[in-house]
């Protein structure tokens, strides 16, 4: 009988990374520091070209395209803030609802990643997940828990691939995904 860690990899990793990006996000990180002037825009009117929402950088045919079966999205999770956020898209294949999911952390701008990399990586292996280096993704990415973080600029994206899709399917996806994010 399979213990705990197949349920925890499926369910639980994917919140706990969605807490460890929330809680990674270091207002001191800041490089203006200042507050915006008053009747300024807010920070994400200074950006036209950045993505509302993680469903935006991968529309259900890039998905499609990878899996080679229909696929649909739904936004799973919106959690908005100043110049910035989290989002997260899962699409259905056939009857899972979250066959794949896609995660998209913002930082504000003016803000650098600070050690949002290391504090996740350090989290996924305390949880007894070992952690692999993914090379030429972003300014860094790593996979652990059938989860790939990369890391490029503001943006930090997590994708979970389907259950037998692996690294290879992720890795794909990703590529689509910061192809679609402006550049840093």
């Amino acid at each position: 009988m399979p213990g705990p860690a197949p349920f925890f990899r499926r369910s639980l990793l994917p919140a706990l990374c969605t807490l460890l990006l929330a809680a990674a996000c270091d207002p001191g990180a800041r490089d203006d520091a200042a507050p915006p002037a008053a009747g300024a825009p807010p920070a994400e009117a200074a950006a036209p070209d950045a993505p509302l929402h993680a469903c935006a950088l991968l529309p259900p045919s890039e998905v499609e395209a990878v899996l080679g079966a229909p696929a649909r999205d739904s936004l799973a999770l919106d959690m908005p803030a100043e110049g910035g956020g989290l989002t997260q898209c899962n699409y259905a294949v056939g009857d899972d609802p979250a066959a794949v999911s896609l995660m998209l952390r913002v930082s504000p701008e003016g803000t650098s990643p600070g050690n949002a990399p290391a504090s996740v990586r350090a989290s996924i292996e305390e949880a007894g997940v070992s952690v692999e280096d993914v090379p030429d993704l972003g300014e860094q990415a790593f996979w652990g828990g059938n989860q790939l973080h990369v890391f490029r600029g503001r943006w930090h994206l997590v994708v979970s691939p389907a259950r037998a899709g692996g690294l290879s399917q992720a890795r794909s996806l990703a590529e689509r995904a910061l192809a679609a994010l402006p550049s840093p």
